[in-house]
């Protein structure tokens, strides 16, 4: 960028006393196109700068809060059967038990909970048992 003469001054930190003083004295008028030009120019590139950080710090924020997304897709056909053609019906093994099997269920259950399960002395008596 080129170096624009700044009312007598090196650094841009100049404030409106001292440009009014400058251009009383040296006979400059007030509304020097130079110092309107740095002045629009400054202001131009400070908000541009906050403009540029501003987006930036949402463009984290964004990376930062991303999840991960599970991306559902469905294919095109779907293959259909009738009812009749298709058992809903669940297997039930437990109506396939003998009372000897549901007995010894029931015997290996309490053997467990009486000797090899943990519980509090204060609280034994709420444990339950099977019938044998």
């Amino acid at each position: 960028m080129p170096q624009r003469k700044m009312l007598g001054r090196t650094s841009p930190a100049v404030t409106r006393e001292d440009a009014l003083r400058d251009t009383h004295t040296k006979g400059v008028s007030a509304r020097d196109p130079v110092q309107r030009s740095w002045s629009r120019e400054t202001s131009f590139n400070v908000t541009k700068n906050q403009v540029d950080r501003q987006a930036e710090v949402r463009e984290i924020k964004r990376r930062l809060t991303r999840k991960a997304r599970k991306i559902l897709r469905f294919h095109e056909y779907v293959e259909v059967t009738t009812a009749n053609d298709y058992d809903r019906r669940a297997d039930k093994p437990w109506t396939k038990l003998t009372p000897a099997d549901k007995a010894a269920i029931r015997k290996e259950l309490n053997d467990f909970k009486s000797s090899e399960m943990e519980v509090h002395e204060d609280s034994r008596i709420y444990t339950r048992f099977h019938r044998p």
